[in-house]
């Protein structure tokens, strides 16, 4: 989960997200004398009211326009969740354009306003925030949804003028800013909230009004094309509520009041997964809707390594000179689609469903939000890949829909062997490890000979060794879906020597379909796999979940090794 703070003068805003859902929200006062082992105590108390655990926070995220709170908050942050928070500034990476003439002075505030109001309307927009200073953001979307902040206005926040009158007049009383009940006070409190309250409004309707020419101005000017003027303005602040009095007249203010606009922004909104990187990006534009979201839940990323293991089986099976002179091609390539795309992707979506992961996952850092339709979506690429594989050999037949079924009794609840321990290992030794290559081997209809089968057979093994790997760096995330997985039961120092063992194991099924054969090549590999364990079995208790996920994939390019090893040692 995520957590976002929205530091003010007087109050900081405190957001925890799952995804692109706001969970829970709190308000504090931004008080600079407290502690961090104070600020550490207050998120720990917010977040077990909220039923959660500061074991469940992945990232924090800071926008401060207080300075004097901003560190003290920030050690509180790090003592609390063990996460250091990231700080929104105008030197920020951000996916918009601050068209100012001082960009680096752009208060953080400002900047997560823009981003939330990018991500909420899609539209050119005016946000306005009432705080201890109330400020108007002036927003433009371009053509490719990219945000432009262009500046806006900063006045006197309600509090601040109303407090101030005080302080500047000897008979003035303090106020309570309640709605006022009509236009011209009768009383001296009266007079004050219509001024205060009234004047604001007016205020916001009419500098609205100036921003939306300005906004239209700028677009002509900038874009040479016709522009359209801002039809929505976002009310957000600690104090929103109390304009709300002055809605029964006209006004321009047609977004109406949104107080989470910038802890939304400072969350990210959904944006930070769509724009994590330039591909990302890229697939977002290209692909309309949520599309491009399906597409990253099938988790591409591991097509590669899914790819090149299936190949392997069909390498094997015509060797390196006939894969060279394309014996069998057409059918492999099909049967490598079927089985990488429709299968694995199926598979990982329908995982994507039922395990609902907040933090990163393999082969997709900060997953977005699960589509509407995933589960239909992944389910339906099951079914279709299964038709598919009936123009190939029964034997691929077979092999998928073992492991269709496979992919149901993993993930989909009643069953979910994802979360028995010891299951869900053997379900991912024989899936992965022999009947990937397997499903290639058979699309050529070429009969299983023993020492062959012992090859696809040693795969099951060493994936045996891998599979426990690729938990080490979700330990807390698993533990918090209460999944029982094997890694959790037998602890990482236990996994650790069953990666070792069961390498050692694979690599001596190698040598047995070896036999006369000279066997000093697959030495390397096997010496590669001990490089990468051994450390990490020495090491593992000081590491990160960051470096745990290192180390799986260290893991990774050893079994890649291994692949490309037994290729040249049986397949030549």
């Amino acid at each position: 989960m995520l957590l976002a703070l929205d530091i003010g003068n007087t109050e900081t805003t405190v957001g925890l997200f799952a995804g692109d859902r706001l969970d829970a929200h709190w308000r504090l006062h931004s008080t600079p004398q407290r502690t961090p082992d104070e600020w550490a105590s207050v998120f720990t108390t917010h977040l077990t009211q909220a039923g959660h655990s500061t074991e469940e926070i992945r990232a924090a995220i800071v926008a401060s326009v207080a300075p004097q709170v901003t560190q003290s908050l920030s050690e509180g942050v790090k003592l609390a969740t063990r996460r250091d928070p990231t700080r929104v500034d105008g030197s920020s990476k951000l996916p918009m354009v601050l068209d100012v003439d001082e960009p680096l002075t752009v208060g953080a505030d400002r900047i997560v306003n823009t981003l939330a109001a990018v991500e909420l309307f899609q539209k050119d927009t005016i946000v306005v925030d009432f705080g201890t200073a109330t400020t108007f953001d002036c927003i433009t979307v371009e053509g490719t949804g990219r945000g432009r902040f262009i500046g806006g206005v900063i006045m006197p926040g309600m509090r601040t003028a109303s407090d101030d009158l005080v302080r500047k007049t000897a008979k003035l009383p303090a106020t309570e800013l309640l709605p006022p009940t009509r236009a011209i006070g009768r009383r001296t409190e009266d007079c004050i909230r219509a001024g205060v309250l009234w004047g604001t409004a007016d205020a916001v309707d009419g500098l609205a009004h100036q921003g939306g020419m300005a906004i239209h101005e700028s677009s002509v000017g900038r874009r040479n094309r016709r522009a359209r003027r801002p039809d929505r303005a976002a009310l957000q602040g600690n104090r929103i509520g109390s304009s709300r009095s002055h809605a029964d007249r006209p006004t321009n203010c047609g977004g109406g009041a949104r107080p989470e606009v910038v802890i939304r922004g400072a969350g990210g909104g959904g944006s930070d997964e769509r724009s994590l990187n330039a591909w990302r990006r890229w697939g977002y534009r290209v692909l309309p809707g949520d599309f491009y979201s399906y597409v990253l839940h099938m988790r591409p990323a591991e097509w590669p390594i899914m790819a090149g293991h299936t190949l392997l089986g069909y390498v094997l099976a015509v060797g390196l000179q006939g894969a060279g002179s394309g014996v069998q091609l057409g059918r492999a390539l099909l049967a490598l689609v079927i089985w990488v795309v429709f299968l694995n992707g199926g598979t990982l979506a329908i995982n994507s469903v039922f395990d609902k992961d907040e933090g990163d996952i393999g082969y997709l850092n900060a997953p977005p939000p699960l589509p509407r339709y995933l589960l239909p979506f992944s389910v339906a690429l099951l079914l279709v890949g299964q038709l598919l594989s009936f123009v190939l050999p029964a034997g691929f037949q077979i092999a998928y829909a073992i492991c269709f079924v496979l992919s149901i009794l993993y993930s989909v609840p009643p069953f979910r062997f994802k979360a028995v321990a010891g299951v869900d290992w053997v379900i991912n030794m024989w899936g992965f490890g022999t009947l990937t290559p397997y499903a290639a081997w058979a699309a050529t209809g070429r009969p299983l000979d023993i020492g062959h089968a012992l090859i696809l057979l040693a795969f099951c093994p060493l994936f045996a060794g891998l599979y426990p790997l690729t938990q080490l760096y979700q330990f807390d995330e698993d533990r918090r879906r209460g999944d029982r997985t094997l890694a959790l039961i037998l602890g990482m120092r236990a996994s650790l020597w069953v990666a070792v063992l069961s390498t050692v194991l694979a690599f001596g099924l190698f040598g047995w379909a070896v036999r006369l054969l000279p066997i000093a090549a697959l030495v390397f590999p096997l010496m590669l796999w001990l490089a990468v364990l051994l450390p990490w079995l020495v090491t593992f208790s000081s590491w990160t979940p960051k470096q745990q996920q290192r180390g799986m994939y260290r893991a990774l390019a050893a079994w890649a090794v291994t692949d490309v090893t037994v290729l040249y040692v049986f397949a030549t």
